[in-house]
């Protein structure tokens, strides 16, 4: 994968009868940065082999996305949530760019998303930040699709060969 960013770095402390045990703890996003992307979560005696660990289950769970013209969201508006935290992604035009939290903005980097804003509600937790996030990915559909639920063609102006435009009949 082309993007690999850490988004939180836990330690945490076991106290038994001998003394204290350290661990720690990652959550990293990867991505291609065109629509395939993953998450995933780590444990470790020592930061990078939890990080390591991290990067290894999100290899083990990437799926790709629509993009609608390779750069924003399908939807208009697309909600997600998990547990107590709820995104909101808007679409925006052409050059406006990732408006949204640091956390986001390296998600949408991953996939190569950017032109997209979005409002976090609720809990800021991170990690129900990130599984909101991916919820909301995970559900994005192809104009197509829709398309075809309302019983229409889809065009796609952007493939024209012989400047004659093709019809898909998806």
């Amino acid at each position: 994968m082309k993007y690999k960013f850490v988004i939180k770095m836990g330690r945490h402390t076991k106290v038994t009868k001998a003394g204290r045990v350290q661990s720690f703890s990652a959550l990293m996003v990867t991505g291609n940065g065109n629509g395939a992307g993953a998450f995933g979560y780590g444990k470790g005696e020592k930061p990078m082999q939890a990080v390591n660990r991290a990067l290894k289950d999100a290899e083990k769970n990437v799926f790709s996305i629509q993009r609608f013209e390779d750069r924003t969201i399908t939807d208009i508006v697309a909600h997600g949530e998990y547990a107590a935290s709820k995104v909101v992604f808007r679409q925006q035009p052409a050059g406006s760019n990732v408006t949204a939290s640091n956390v986001i903005n390296e998600i949408c980097r991953a996939f190569g998303i950017t032109d997209v804003s979005c409002k976090i509600h609720g809990s800021k937790n991170m990690h129900n930040v990130v599984k909101a996030v991916f919820k909301v990915f995970f559900r994005q559909r192809h104009p197509a699709f829709f398309a075809r639920g309302s019983g229409k063609r889809f065009y796609d102006p952007n493939r024209v060969w012989r400047n004659k435009l093709y019809t898909h009949s998806y």
